[in-house]
């Protein structure tokens, strides 16, 4: 999405469309797909209940999925699908994020914590997050920000919070629905998506700029989930299809 003032509407044809190769996870499917920027499918794996995925430096991509039963972890694969690490944990986990370090940051959806595992699958550390009841609610994309905090959106609670590397809770940014994708700006504001809004609040946590779904009726938006902001000032916006609403449009 481009920006342009406070309230923009994005009325765009199709040929004006900003067009990038991209990799996704396809929790319909079971999937991670990696298209080119033309809309070819180029690589795909299975990936069962993945709602969030990175290319590493490496080539290989690392996933959230489910990996046993009911329970859920994260894995890193090589491009001929090759499962090269595994992190298993119980109950449900949405996020991951290879971290500078080597180590990979796993949100522990059902557990109520975040968790950063070396890669010898040890837990180089622990932090409780804060939410009214742990369980499917409590929260979707977490991400170790640059200066060592964590963001996370919390959908249960309707809310986007900051966690210093001590797991205080550094501020709070209310939501108009459930909380999903979140990322901290260089400038200090913060972009997240809850359902049928993304947002950017400054740093008092004021609204500077907001995309409704009701806007780009032209992608068939359902729910506005995972989000990134680009080096250019453009926002890339995932558009879920769950719930039995697979077909239309996967991302603008």
């Amino acid at each position: 999405m481009r920006r342009s003032g406070r309230h923009s509407l994005f009325r765009l044809a199709i040929e004006d469309w900003v067009r990038h190769a991209f990799i996704l996870s396809d929790s319909g499917r079971g999937k991670v797909l990696r298209f080119d920027a033309d809309g070819k499918l180029v690589w795909e794996c299975d990936a069962p209940n993945s709602y969030d995925c990175q290319l590493l430096a490496n080539g290989n991509v690392a996933f959230a999925c489910r990996v046993q039963g009911r329970d859920r972890g994260v894995r890193e694969v090589t491009p001929d699908r090759k499962v090269v690490w595994e992190y298993k944990a119980t109950g449900e986990v949405f996020a991951c994020q290879r971290l500078a370090d080597g180590n990979t940051l796993v949100g522990e959806c059902t557990n109520a914590r975040l968790v950063e595992v070396a890669p010898d699958g040890k837990l180089a550390k622990e932090l409780k997050v804060k939410c009214k009841a742990a369980g499917h609610g409590c929260m979707r994309m977490a991400r170790k920000t640059t200066a060592g905090t964590y963001m996370v959106g919390h959908p249960g609670d309707r809310m986007v919070r900051e966690y210093s590397a001590a797991g205080e809770v550094l501020r709070e940014i209310p939501a108009p629905g459930p909380a999903y994708g979140v990322q901290l700006l260089d400038n200090g504001n913060v972009v997240f998506s809850c359902a049928h809004f993304v947002i950017e609040v400054d740093k008092a946590g004021k609204e500077v700029w907001r995309l409704s779904d009701k806007e780009v009726p032209e992608v068939g938006p359902k729910w506005l989930a995972c989000i990134a902001r680009l080096p250019n000032g453009n926002t890339v916006v995932g558009n879920w299809l769950g719930h039995g609403q697979e077909g239309g449009m996967a991302l603008t």
